[in-house]
């Protein structure tokens, strides 16, 4: 049968069957089994269609491995894993396998020639001959020594293999793969002991697999396979598993479908309904259709609904039969022949359809039907009254059909009788019935080559078909039966001839199977000689060779009904057995010693793991021996489990628990429902089916409680969701239109919540959603919902560590919360529950020697081995020896990915750079579909109707895909790229006549190739076009799914060079340390997909290591990040991940890098080594704005992406003005001074962001208060500010900070530490670095910002706490406290007084050289230079990141070119883009974002990119700022006066270049303002850490209103050089004013309309006020 026919059929009409496989959500299975033939085929020939591939026997080897190796890790079986290669088959389905090998080497010689004819040079090297894929060639000899070499190493080295049994059934042992997996099964099954409800899963591609684990009975029996590519058939397919995607199809839910078909049996058979016989009769109707041992019968096809027809004959005759067909594989024929009397209606209603079209043929060309008949000259006539002695032909001339053609049972009668009732005249019935007869008659001389159609040709061909049927129930159901028997026919006869067979002596010879040559002999064409032995290749060609015949170089084939080529008959001569052996008998003495071993069966091996190393074991070719080996092999004959038929158990195994739930194996049971076919175009394999679907409806409940009854009884309990692919939820909330009960911290109390508004939208279009969703996928019903129920799903076990030391299980849930309607969950159900592994204590699972992984700082992501200390274990503290190395730079990387990166604009842009419509570009990029010319009466909505795709395909909306480097989609816009244009543009310079059509055609995608080309070359047109679509560069780019980011191959190969350089390098540190156990993650001790850290954020450039064991990648490798995978369904879960790796590896992938290096991993499988080290920096403060560097620095993609627990989302938007005052957005009153008194509430940081904590809600009344973030914020208002609680009093805070860490951009307080001095410690000096940076004389005091981190003297007593450190050498943790004696004395802090300090000027002075300290110098104080250089360095290094906006906006002023002018455009889902229009006219767009500020930061980013291309305007530039500060500078200095007369009482000289008062010096302002605006990329706020010291801050209160409140705001980092002189003078001596008035508690505040500028220290004293 047509394998993907059959396949796609089921999947339709039963929708739920298949699921796409997700690693996290699979089943636990016993057993696996491997058809490897499918792997191998897959492996050695992934590309049929192109003559220049090539490929060696290595790689196809370690592409097997690796598949056996991702199929195994997926499956993960318990018990045994079984790998079946064909053997030599029975002798049934060698007829088949020699059609096929003859098709392919002729489909493969013709490509060859074609592509000589074309000119094209194919490769020296011998293309691989797939036919060498056969028992006894050299090519599975090699194979089988190299997958026991692979078992062994597997074994040796894998724990998970050494769990289960390992079972190969090599091509030396016969039988074919799928077949000797069913032996297997059935062996199993007669043991005493057996488990009845073992778990099964059986990998293979063919379709009848599903048949055969119907035939076995157990129930809990899944078949796995990859995706099936409808439509055209394709000679390329994926040979990387990684990028397949694979589907589980569960025969559990198979059979509760069956039962639903054949329903109403249930109440019309007088004899007792047994659902496991109904599936045995399916398997025997399944049959009727056509496999790999027996044709199908006439006009019974798949495609053309075949099937339903079968089952409805079912359903009519069996009440009749008193009794099931199939008899667990015995057929009875007395049955089976009133089965095919009633289904024989069939050949005349199909007749009787061809009739009338034949009929209506003649009529319109007066031609007589039969006249084209292939054997005309042998059609028996009509009329044959000349030959009445003819005892196969009656009187009246009709031939005699079936047994007794003139019975009252015959067949034929019957129709007469039908005719009869009709309307038509006798003599219309009796053309009619002679020109069927004729048909047939004909069918027979022709497709089975009879000369005469007599009584006995039609008798053997009934019999020989029934013989064949019960041959294929004893191969399916007992095993071979006879290795000799075939079907000798193409075809097979017609139903209504298949009579009188009931007395039929059915009785098969076992024989032997054929020996390996003799079925390559048997099967091959001459083509593909070369794989026998010398001695029998001239068998196939030699003239005078008794086997010549049957190896014809050209044949015919038939589709026969079929729709596809590959599916026709293949019409050349079976192969006589007597022939065959007679002509090799001669030869089989030339045989080499090799050749004659090649040429035996062989036994089965099972291997097992063993304790003791069983010696050294040497490999075949291309890999190495193994040392020391710990696999037993047992030889087992295949006859010692091949049982006999008597000792077989049929039908359901005996205690197997059918009402138990076993978690992964789907059932429509627990819910009652009601089933009925229809076509509803139930999306299946992402197309709406073309066949009937059976649509499930859930029956709604009766005597549903109220929604409150509900919640006490459901909110904190267990249920199962997603029915009937069960998955077991936490409840967290129910609702209905009206409230939503959220479940509180204890079971049965609750909160309650209104649904209005916005929350009542959003629950109708969530009921909308499921509604929709369950049909249009699941075919299901659910009903009308007025109750959703919101649960989170059960994603895996860990176990918890408690303070005590012991272990516990527990279960986790999802943390995303999903709805499912009330009348589909499942509860208080009967679950099959696995007995997990307990621990007693965590000295059971930190055994000495266990790998681990640390979560903690300083050393996270570090591997570790356990060390032996019973004294860590008393104080549930973990001993073990970490290794530590240094990670590298990627500066060079990045920098290259700024030079390279892709430049996206969109359509409007891209359409008039080619002078072209939209419509046309959008055209052009998307799909053009052409239909041939012959088809322009076949219905459009036709699947008949074929379509050629002819356009680019540079975006596919539907799939959600784009092309990296050509488009992108931002929201719902989609963005090209200069060589999309570049493709386009060639595309219409090469294609004009297309293109001009489409141009005055456009508004469709499907065109008529003769309305293109009117002048008939249209065929030659299209294929031209075909070809150079081909051949383009974006045609071999692999698509992804919109959203998804990644590196250039150029940055990736720059990464592979920085890592073998840094290798070379780098040392291992071993540090010895006593650690918490839930810092710990040990491999494989987790169970379900669970991360090992869960606030783990993911990012392009980020050092990870693989922490899986058993994986392809060796666990403890390091790698990079280089590409993030979105899924279609946008699922965090989903996302897989791009990692190049630091070393090459065994299956190894080439992921655009140099070597097989890479692999693609889930974020579950690594720890995120670089999360580590910013989580590390954002405690200690060290370097402000750290968090966002690998997003800042990725400017490939400057969508501004970043990644938040795994799923990737755009920055928030900049603060947005309202009408309304800007404080109350904050949440404050309109007066920036509250009611709260002289301290502002803090804010609690969390997942969506800072929120307010009231004062009453504070542990204490003080807290540290962040400074002002006064970069541009996209509008007239300073940011929403930030505040850290006091941190004496953290601890009694009521709202702790997230578990998941701060968001981006605030600001972590940490114990006793002052909030503007990061890592010194309270009485000490800065750590050595701090002094050992050399400068030159009068440059400032450089600060160690590469290592993150400021260490403590080696005299600290500062000691690490968590984890605690076992001394091997020192590692001094940082300190966090601060010498705020030191601080009171250098800035004159009285503690008595309760007022603030006045603001003092210091002159500016150069700074010396400062030397390294001794020992006694290290403790000596900072002094107030050291400090003030420490805050320009930092202020440094955020110089270079400004606003786009305030850049643009400068660059504008610099030229004296006013203002950039925006324009808005607002997009679909509350999307913005912008457009600046440029001074030369040109209008430049920027990308869609969530708020205007965003398109405005984005338009102006592009805008820059095309203004400062000449380096010359950038000079200009910076030459104008420059005069304009030196401008300001001698100001300053004229100024000098009236600073003295401010500060009378003491003159303090000024330290490093910065200056209090912000209007007066500029360029120490601009140092200061540079300070606190880390201007990164668009988008990003970022509030300075408490620990960031900035020693002084001007805060705007107050700007002028209009327009010049956005362009203070755009320009605050640059104000020193755009304000004037006349504003810098007011500025000044409102600035003497404040300055001389000392403010105290109770002061009133002054007016904000008064109030210019205030000059603030970020600092605040401790003391009372």
């Amino acid at each position: 049968m047509g394998v993907p026919k059959f396949f796609r059929y089921i999947s339709e009409r039963y929708p739920c069957l298949s699921e796409v496989v997700k690693e996290y959500q699979l089943p636990e299975f016993d057993n696996l089994y491997l058809d490897m033939n499918g792997i191998i085929h897959t492996c050695s020939h992934p590309d049929d269609g192109d003559p220049h591939f090539r490929i060696t026997e290595e790689k196809i080897f370690r592409d097997i491995f690796h598949y056996i190796e991702v199929l195994f890790r997926m499956i993960k079986p318990q018990k045994l894993f079984f790998m079946a290669v064909d053997g030599v088959a029975p002798r049934a389905k060698m007829n088949q396998q020699r059609g096929r090998r003859f098709r392919t080497a002729k489909e493969a010689l013709e490509l060859e020639q074609k592509a000589l004819a074309k000119g094209e040079k194919l490769p020296t090297q011998a293309r691989f001959d797939s036919n060498c894929i056969t028992p006894g060639t050299e090519f599975m000899v090699k194979l089988q020594e190299q997958l026991k070499y692979f078992i062994v190493t597997k074994i040796s080295t894998d724990p998970l293999w050494q769990k289960c049994k390992i079972v190969l059934s090599g091509h030396e042992t016969p039988g074919e793969g799928e077949h000797k997996i069913m032996d297997y099964i059935r062996y199993m099954r007669s043991q005493p002991g057996y488990d009845p409800n073992t778990r099964h899963c059986l990998y293979g591609l063919d379709a009848d697999l599903i048949m055969l684990g119907l035939c076995t009975h157990e129930p809990h029996f899944s078949l796995l396979r990859e995706e099936v590519k409808f439509g055209k058939k394709s000679t390329r397919r994926k040979n990387i598993p990684e990028q397949m995607t694979f589907f589980l199809l569960h025969l559990s839910l198979m059979r509760e479908y069956l039962e639903l078909e054949f329903l109403p049996l249930q109440k019309d058979l007088p004899f007792p309904y047994d659902l496991e016989r109904i599936i045995d009769d399916w398997v025997l109707m399944g049959f009727l259709v056509g496999n790999d041992f027996i044709p199908n019968l006439p006009n019974m096809h798949i495609a053309n609904g075949a099937l339903p027809v079968l089952y409805k004959a079912y359903m009519k005759a069996l009440p009749k039969l008193g009794g099931y067909i199939n008899e667990s594989g015995t057929l009875n024929l007395e049955r089976f022949e009133e089965f095919m009397k009633e289904l024989a209606e069939i050949d005349i209603e199909n007749f009787s359809d061809q009739y009338a079209d034949l009929k209506w043929f003649e009529a319109k060309t007066g031609r007589d039907f039969n006249g084209k008949e292939k054997n005309e000259k042998v059609l028996i006539p009509f009329e044959l009254e000349d030959k009445p002695e003819d005892k196969n032909v009656t009187g009246n001339g009709e031939i005699a059909l079936g047994n007794n053609a003139s019975s009252e049972n015959g067949v034929v009668e019957n129709w007469e009788d039908r005719l009869d009732e009709s309307d038509t005249s006798d003599s219309d019935n009796d053309l009619f019935l002679a020109e069927f007869k004729q048909h047939k008659t004909d069918y027979y001389m022709n497709k089975l080559e009879y000369e005469q159609v007599t009584q006995e040709v039609l008798k053997a061909q009934a019999e020989g078909y029934v013989r064949a049927i019960q041959w294929n129930l004893h191969y399916y159901y007992n095993g071979v039966c006879s290795w000799s028997w075939y079907y000798p026919h193409h075809y097979a006869p017609y139903v209504s001839d298949i009579q009188g067979f009931k007395d039929l002596k059915l009785k098969f010879d076992l024989g032997k199977p054929f020996k390996p040559f003799e079925q390559l002999l048997a099967v091959l064409p001459s083509a593909s000689k070369n794989l026998l032995p010398e001695a029998y290749q001239d068998l196939m060609t030699k003239e005078d060779s008794p086997l010549k015949k049957y190896y014809p170089e050209n044949f015919q084939t038939d589709l026969n009904g079929k729709r596809q080529e590959w599916e026709a008959v293949v019409l050349i001569p079976f192969i006589d057995e007597k022939i065959l052996l007679e002509g090799m008998e001669q030869c089989n003495e030339r045989l080499s010693p090799d050749e004659k071993q090649r040429n035996s069966h062989g036994p089965m091996l099972i291997y097992e793991y063993s304790v003791d190393d069983t010696g050294r074991y040497e490999a075949p070719d291309y890999f190495p021996a193994l040392a020391v080996s710990h696999a037993k092999c047992t030889k087992v004959p295949i006859e010692n489990i091949r049982v006999p038929m008597d000792k077989l158990i049929k039908g359901s195994y005996p205690g197997v628990k059918m009402d138990v739930f076993y978690p992964g194996f789907p059932t429509m049971k627990h819910l009652e429902y009601t089933a009925v076919l229809g076509k509803a175009k139930v999306k299946v394999f992402e197309q709406a089916s073309r066949n009937e679907n059976m649509i499930v409806s859930i029956v709604p409940k009766k005597d549903v409680p109220a929604i409150d009854v509900l919640a006490k009884k459901m909110l904190g309990s267990v249920v199962y969701v997603s029915w009937p692919h069960l998955v077991e939820a936490l409840v967290v909330s129910i609702s209905n239109e009206e409230y939503r009960y959220i479940a509180a911290s204890e079971k049965g109390q609750y909160n309650v919540e209104e649904n209005k508004g916005n929350s009542l939208t959003v629950w109708r279009s969530q009921v909308r959603g499921i509604t929709q969703y369950y049909m249009s996928r699941l075919g299901i019903n659910v009903g009308e919902t007025q109750v959703l129920v919101h649960v989170r799903v059960m994603i895996g076990r860990k176990y918890a560590f408690t303070p005590q030391g012991r272990v516990n299980l527990e279960k986790q849930w999802a943390v995303i919360e999903s709805a499912y309607p009330l009348q589909a969950v499942v509860q208080n159900i009967a679950v099959y529950e696995k007995k997990y592994e307990m621990y007693k204590s965590i000295g059971n699972i930190f055994s000495v020697g266990t790998k681990c992984f640390m979560l903690g700082q300083p050393y996270y992501g570090a591997v570790g081995e356990v060390l032996e200390s019973k004294e860590s274990l008393k104080n549930v503290r973990i001993k073990v020896d970490m290794k530590k190395t240094d990670e590298p730079d990627f500066t060079e990387a990045k920098d290259l990915a700024h030079e390279i990166a892709t430049r996206y604009i969109p359509l409007q842009v891209a359409a008039a750079k080619l002078s072209i419509s939209k419509s046309l570009f959008s055209r052009i990029t998307g799909c053009i579909f052409v239909i041939p010319t012959g088809y322009r009466n076949i219905p459009m909505e036709s699947n008949e109707l074929p379509k050629i795709n002819i356009g680019l395909n540079l975006k596919l909306t539907k799939k959600n895909e784009e092309i990296p480097g050509y488009t992108r989609k931002d929201a719902n816009t989609w963005m090209y790229s200069e060589k999309a244009v570049a493709l386009v543009e060639n595309y219409l310079q090469r294609f004009p006549t297309l293109v001009q059509y489409l141009n005055q055609n456009q508004g469709n995608d499907v065109y008529f190739e003769e309305d293109i080309y009117p002048d008939g070359d249209g065929k030659e047109q299209i294929k031209e076009i075909t070809a150079w679509i081909k051949k383009q560069p974006f045609y071999s780019v692999e698509r992804q799914v919109c959203g998804s980011i990644g590196l250039y191959p150029d940055v990736i190969k720059k990464i592979e060079e920085i890592i073998d350089k840094f290798k070379k390098r780098s040392k291992i540190r071993k540090v010895v340390m006593e650690v918490k156990p839930h810092l710990l993650y040990v491999v494989g001790l987790q169970i379900g997909n669970l991360m090992p850290d869960p606030t783990t954020t993911f990012l392009l450039y980020d050092r990870v290591v693989n922490i899986r064991e058993s994986y392809t990648v060796p666990v403890g490798l390091k790698g990079t990040i280089i590409a993030v995978r979105k899924p279609q369904d946008a699922s965090d879960e989903d996302t897989m991940y791009d990692v190049l790796f630091d070393e090459e590896f065994s299956g190894g992938l080439e992921l655009n890098c140099l070597t097989p290096r890479a692999y693609r991993l889930p974020r579950s499988a690594m720890i995120n080594i670089s999360h580590g080290e910013r989580m590390l920096n954002q405690k200690t403060g060290v370097v402000p704005g750290q968090l966002l560097q690998n997003l800042n620095t990725d400017p490939q993609y400057h969508k501004n992406y970043y990644m938040q627990n795994g799923a990737i989302s755009r920055p928030s938007g900049h603060f947005r003005p309202s009408s309304a005052s800007p404080y109350q957005q904050w949440g404050f009153p309109n007066s920036p001074v509250s009611n709260y008194g002289n301290f502002r509430p803090p804010l609690l940081y969390n997942n969506n962001g800072p929120s307010l904590i009231p004062p009453q809600q504070c542990g204490h009344p003080r807290f540290h208060i962040v400074p002002y973030d006064v970069r541009n914020n996209g509008g007239p208002y300073p940011p929403k500010p930030s505040f850290v609680p006091s941190t004496q009093q953290q601890s009694s805070v009521d709202h702790p900070p997230s578990k998941s860490g701060p968001s981006f951009g605030s600001s972590i307080s940490m114990q006793n530490c002052h909030n503007f001095m990061p890592g010194f410690a309270k009485g000490s000096s800065p750590g050595k670095h701090f002094y050992e940076q050399k400068r030159v004389k009068g440059a400032p005091l450089s600060y160690n910002t590469q290592n993150n981190i400021t260490s403590t003297p080696s005299g600290s007593s500062t000691a690490m706490r968590e984890p605690m450190q076992v001394t091997k050498e020192e590692h001094p943790r940082p300190s966090t406290k601060v010498d705020t004696e030191l601080l009171k004395k250098m800035l004159r802090i009285n503690e008595g007084a309760n007022q603030r300090i006045p603001v003092t000027a210091f002159k500016q002075t150069p700074v010396k050289e400062i030397e390294k300290p001794s020992k006694l110098e290290q403790s000596t104080p900072l002094n107030v230079q050291d400090i003030f250089a420490h805050a320009r360095n930092k202020a440094q290094t955020l110089s270079d990141n400004a606003f786009s906006t305030a850049k643009l906006l400068n660059y504008y002023k610099s030229l004296d070119l006013g203002c950039p002018r925006y324009q808005f455009f607002e997009l679909p889902k509350k999307m913005f883009q912008a457009q600046i229009t440029l001074p030369d006219g040109s209008v430049v767009s920027g990308n869609a974002c969530q708020s205007k500020e965003n398109a405005c930061d984005s338009a102006a980013a592009e805008a820059l990119k095309i203004l400062t291309r000449d380096n010359k305007v950038e000079e200009s530039h910076t030459l104008r700022i420059q005069k304009q500060t030196e401008v300001l500078q001698r100001k300053a200095e004229n100024d000098k006066t009236v600073r003295e007369k401010v500060h009378k009482e003491k003159k303090i000289e000024r330290s490093g270049n910065v200056e209090f008062n912000k209007k007066k010096d500029s360029t120490n302002l601009e140092t200061s303002n540079n300070t606190v605006n880390n201007s990164g990329s668009k988008g990003q706020r970022q509030v300075l850490s408490v620990n960031s010291f900035v020693p002084l801050q001007a805060i705007r209160n107050r700007t002028k209103s209009g327009s010049n409140r956005s362009v203070e705001s755009n320009t605050t980092a640059n104000l020193t050089v755009t304000e004037n002189k006349n504003k810098l003078k007011e500025d000044d001596q409102e600035t003497e004013k404040c300055v001389t008035s000392q403010s105290s508690k109770g002061a009133p505040m002054r007016r904000r309309g008064e109030r210019k500028m205030r000059i603030a220290a970020n600092f605040q004293a401790t003391g009372k006020r």
